[in-house]
């Protein structure tokens, strides 16, 4: 077993994590994967070989998302290798570029790692560091950002960060191209809305891309399910009758208020089959499981959401 240890470094670990998290996006893992020692004593291993710092910036933060793509299959690997990453963090975020940061912020997030303090000041330094660099981000940089830390449901206070992608997304939804910003934007406005953080400038910005009809019928599923869920969840001025919230057009003077923006989301999901069940279900994930009404055998011009992500 030494000999064998000693045959894996650093890079092939993280290369094997990687390559199993990219085969689980093809298809679910079979029980006799999931069910595997080897993958246990894996885990471990490379647990072993954070403990000695061997790891380094990149292969943290490609270890940390692949464990997130494979939470659901392989629900131990958090405990057998989530804060051995992520206490680490602290010392190498300085040497992270966006998407390091940005998968890093991730998969801290949705790994659900409670409340300790390795997670905290991991997230922390990466909160410190992201900012100065937003001007280097992509969209689903931001979003994974966002999405991480919407995850934390809050433990943390990162209103600073929070503030810095908001203005962002309300500078940069506009320019965005199509496909980014049907990922990306549905993303983003449930991230914020899990912490209550209703942003007006940003969610206008956001509206603003989806305000045509026909902007609405292409997007997957997942996303205008996000949207919708968003636009329908207790802190949204949609639901005050006498909000005067106006979403502008960037294209015009004409201005959409949150509730008939609302009121185009819900007639969209409704001509889309989208349930209640799949609404409730949005903050599990674009990456989550698939319902059987988002399945691409309802309709001809439908995904589910694990084939569109």
């Amino acid at each position: 077993a030494a000999m064998e240890e000693t045959m894996l470094n650093h890079i092939h670990i993280a290369a094997a994590f990687s390559k199993l998290a990219s085969l689980k996006k093809a298809t679910p893992l079979v029980d006799k994967i999931r069910r595997s020692p080897t993958l246990v004593q894996l885990a471990k291993q490379a647990a072993r070989v954070a403990d000695r710092r061997e790891f380094r910036a990149r292969e943290i933060a490609t270890l940390l998302m692949s464990c997130a793509a494979l939470r659901v299959d392989l629900p131990w690997i958090s405990e057998e290798l989530g804060l051995s990453l992520a206490k680490w963090v602290p010392q190498t975020a300085q040497d992270m570029n966006p998407q390091a940061l940005s998968n890093t912020v991730y998969g801290l997030g949705v790994l659900d790692l409670g409340d300790s303090p390795e997670v905290s000041a991991a997230i922390d330094h990466c909160a410190t560091m992201i900012p100065s660099q937003l001007g280097r981000f992509s969209s689903m940089d931001v979003a994974q950002v966002a999405w991480g830390i919407g995850a934390r449901d809050g433990r943390v206070d990162n209103s600073k960060l929070m503030e810095a992608l908001a203005s962002w997304v309300t500078a940069e939804a506009v320019n965005l191209p199509a496909f980014a910003a049907s990922v990306d934007l549905p993303m983003i406005a449930v991230a914020f809305v899990r912490l209550q953080n209703w942003q007006p400038e940003m969610m206008n910005a956001i509206a603003a891309r989806f305000v045509d009809i026909n902007d609405l019928s292409r997007l997957r599923l997942w996303s205008l399910a996000a949207l919708l869920w968003s636009w329908s969840h207790p802190c949204s001025p949609a639901l005050d009758a006498d909000s005067t919230e106006g979403i502008i057009h960037p294209e015009g003077p004409d201005s959409l208020s949150a509730s008939r923006f609302l009121q185009k989301l819900r007639r969209a999901a409704k001509s889309r089959r989208i349930t209640q069940e799949d609404i409730d279900r949005v903050p599990e994930g674009p990456k989550g499981e698939t319902s059987k009404s988002w399945s691409p055998s309802k309709t001809s011009n439908t995904l589910s959401v694990a084939e569109t992500f």
